[in-house]
């Protein structure tokens, strides 16, 4: 939201209604406590009258998995109010704020749409898997014509290539076998508001116990959680709040895609750029329909750099060849060891 034009000099209030129930509820039948309210922070920030607005991060390797191409999508906002000499870059530095590299850098006269893309070759950079999640980082800043900085925003990257070859998940070409839990936010506590603090104990914790694997069931997570994943090196699937659950007729009614698409927009925008995202997932328990082909493919548009989605259906025969054909990834409901072999194997 932009509230801009409703500020005034001097003291302003900021008033926020919560709803127990509204129409959102219909996706939001997770298994967990139930609880209303706002458990997340809510920010009021200010930004230059032309500032960056969105950036879109890659990595991938050669084939020998040696040097790496670093490649990053910029949405400029309001570009016709920056000075024609000044100039938009991005430098990259490793974990001891070393300079390593420049990525890019152009002067806003020649930005001839909003968007800029930039790349460059990184000579053997240090990989980021979850035994070594080496994390460097990305600054972005934009100059006016006498060199004053405008606006300056990093970003931390972990170079690392997800691909699935032969039946197997390649993490930069390396056959990785996921050991993973499910994770809520939740607080004995504290309800939904999950702090930095719990979140560094489970995540200590699940290293200690041969953990590498989460599954952020069945909403994304606090910001917070997916930048501690990056730094302890835990796989992520990072699930779209889809639970229709007792509803589940709606993810076949075309009137609610707007939901399923406003969800999975701003999860995978939100999250796209954290290394230890390695799967989506399109939601959970909500029935087949086809609002959950539209949420994967929606999701894959914007982000094309993760190979596979996956979806927690909670039809009984949700089996390969007996699931929707946009599931990459079909995960049964509970299955026993003999029933997989069986049906399955």
């Amino acid at each position: 939201y932009n509230v801009t034009d409703y500020l005034k000099p001097g003291k302003n209030t900021l008033a926020v209604s919560v709803y127990p129930y509204c129409d959102g509820v219909y996706l939001e039948q997770q298994d967990m406590w139930r609880l209303a309210g706002i458990f997340r922070d809510v920010k009021l920030i200010s930004r230059p009258k032309s500032y960056i607005h969105d950036y879109y991060i890659t990595t991938d390797f050669d084939t020998d998995y040696k040097d790496a191409a670093l490649n990053i999508e910029m949405e400029i906002r309001n570009r016709k109010d920056l000075t024609k000499n000044g100039c938009l870059s991005a430098k990259l530095y490793d974990n001891k704020g070393r300079f390593v590299a420049s990525v890019g850098e152009i002067s806003f006269s020649a930005i001839k749409q909003d968007k800029v893309v930039f790349s460059k070759k990184i000579t053997a950079p240090v990989k980021w898997n979850a035994e070594k999640p080496y994390l460097y980082r990305l600054v972005f800043s934009m100059t006016g014509h006498t060199g004053n900085v405008i606006e300056a925003i990093s970003a931390k990257v972990g170079f690392r290539k997800v691909e699935y070859r032969n039946r197997a998940l390649l993490i930069n070409g390396v056959p990785v076998k996921l050991n993973g839990v499910n994770s809520h936010q939740q607080h004995p506590c504290l309800g939904h508001s999950m702090n930095i603090e719990t979140i560094r104990k489970d995540f200590s914790l699940m290293k200690q116990f041969n953990i590498n694997h989460v599954r952020t069931c069945h909403y994304p997570p606090v910001y917070e959680y997916l930048q501690l994943a990056d730094e302890y090196g835990i796989y992520i699937i990072d699930e779209t709040g889809n639970e229709a659950h007792d509803t589940e007729y709606i993810s076949e009614d075309k009137d609610w895609l707007p939901q399923y698409l406003d969800r999975v927009r701003q999860m995978v925008h939100r999250d796209r750029n954290h290394p230890s995202v390695i799967i989506w997932s399109a939601g959970n328990e909500s029935g087949e329909g086809v609002n959950i082909c539209e949420t994967i493919a929606e999701g894959k548009r914007i982000d094309p750099s993760r190979p596979a989605w996956m979806y927690g259906g909670n039809t009984e025969d949700r089996y390969p060849g007996m699931g929707m054909a946009c599931e990459d990834i079909i995960g049964p409901r509970y299955p026993s060891s003999f029933e997989l072999e069986e049906r399955v194997g």
